[in-house]
């Protein structure tokens, strides 16, 4: 079927979801930037938002915007997090390509026709299309999306998914606002709701396990504004979200577990960068307590004796690698936390400073 034959189907070409937990301060922008991006002769397009149990008054702006926003269609549901909207999007998209997007980011106008002509015309299941713009609150609020010149991006020929295991860019290439996938690639996957940081990191290396055809940028360009929040999570200081934060690493490590276990291939730079990533998110873990101990004394040797049960000690030196820590504080660190008795003594101490 061609692309013309397709946008005469009802059935949009690319599903779009969109969480939405108390956004009403950026969704329209967000929106704004969706819709610089319809292509009629590319692509029908659908944008799924989902509110999260908002108690502010997104749901009543997502419900008016509709009159603006044909493409826009409201799932409401009770609030149950991140992870669990974009699932609830993902278990009613009908498009054959799936794009999520938070709703305090916007996408540069014309970027995604662009990926969908690329995927399409290559049969790729995953399509990476370029790097994010971090930006501050009052950055993403000043730009003119009507104004901003469309990227013309350049791809490079499709390679197989797992091959990325063997790029430096695979440490970073794990945000989804930068990337479509293929539906039916992504079947009954969904994204972990037990954990609440690395989410993004483990549906996306799930999805690159699958040794599909994969279309990437051949030269980096911004495509993308990712906004900063200091209020949220993995910047926030508040000792709750701290606490909620380290706890969810520990879920993390367990994705990672059922990720390793659950490949069946024999390429082994896959299996060396999954090792070398279940190592750092032991070292995070456990470093991150050193630093600031929000778990408790019952609560770190639990974990600690989890871990080497599970055979996660000693930690792979990991400072060697591309991207990862080599300074010699990270080294140290490794080793004291390689060392039980080093680990306990040290954190005793950072116990009786706090």
């Amino acid at each position: 079927m061609t692309l013309q034959q397709q946008t005469m189907d009802d059935k949009p070409l690319l599903s779009v979801i969109l969480p939405c937990y108390n956004c009403s301060a950026t969704i329209e922008k967000t929106l704004q930037s969706l819709c610089l991006n319809k292509d009629e002769s590319c692509m029908r397009m659908e944008i799924i938002a989902v509110n999260d149990g908002s108690t502010d008054s997104t749901l009543d702006l997502l419900e008016n915007l509709q009159s603006i926003y044909p493409e826009l269609k409201v799932e409401n549901k009770e609030n149950g997090g991140l992870c669990s909207a974009r699932n609830a999007g993902l278990n009613v998209a009908s498009g054959k390509y799936v794009y999520i997007i938070d709703p305090d980011d916007f996408i540069f106008p014309g970027v995604l026709p662009q990926i969908i002509r690329e995927m399409e015309k290559k049969s790729s299941s995953i399509g990476v299309f370029g790097i994010k713009q971090r930006m501050s609150n009052e950055e993403v609020n000043d730009v003119d999306l009507t104004a901003m010149e469309i990227p013309q991006i350049e791809f490079n020929e499709p390679f197989q998914s797992t091959m990325f295991f063997s790029s430096p860019a695979f440490v970073f290439t794990t945000f989804l606002i930068e990337m479509v996938f293929r539906k039916d690639m992504i079947g009954n996957d969904r994204f972990c709701e037990d954990i609440c940081i690395g989410e993004d990191a483990v549906f996306i290396r799930n999805q690159y396990l699958k040794d599909v055809k994969m279309s990437f940028y051949k030269k980096p360009l911004k495509t993308c504004g990712y906004r900063i929040l200091t209020t949220g999570l993995t910047l926030s200081k508040n000792p709750e979200r701290v606490r909620k934060r380290e706890l969810s690493r520990i879920g993390l490590l367990r994705e990672y577990n059922k990720m390793k276990a659950g490949y069946n291939g024999n390429n082994q730079d896959v299996l060396k960068k999954l090792d070398l990533l279940d190592s750092f998110h032991v070292y995070g873990l456990f470093v991150g307590q050193l630093g600031n101990p929000f778990l408790s004394k019952t609560e770190i040797d639990k974990l600690y004796l989890e871990m080497e049960k599970n055979g996660k000690f000693p930690i792979v030196d990991f400072t060697n690698e591309p991207y990862y820590p080599c300074d010699f504080r990270s080294k140290l660190l490794r080793q004291i936390v390689n060392h039980k008795w080093l680990y306990k003594t040290v954190l005793n101490i950072r116990y009786l400073l706090n």
